[in-house]
């Protein structure tokens, strides 16, 4: 009786654990593809704040000195 009772439980064991580790690995690997995911929106949100924030200076410096938008005038 004994000898079933830790057979029964042997192999509960090696099926919980088995499933553990792969739920770990599971885990593992949605983790790393969400942070890659996070770095690109990250990557991306900065760049296109560094673009506006560009766009905004030049349109404020366009308009506070006049010429830098304008077309050089040719000497005819």
């Amino acid at each position: 009786m004994r000898y079933r009772v830790k057979q029964l439980f042997g192999s509960i064991k090696q099926k919980i654990g088995s499933s553990f580790k792969l739920l770990r690995e599971d885990l593992l690997r949605k983790t790393s593809i969400a942070c890659a995911i996070l770095w690109n929106f990250w990557v991306l949100a900065t760049y296109l704040f560094l673009l506006f924030l560009s766009g905004i200076l030049q349109y404020s410096y366009a308009k506070g000195c006049g010429r830098f938008l304008e077309q050089p005038q040719s000497m005819l």
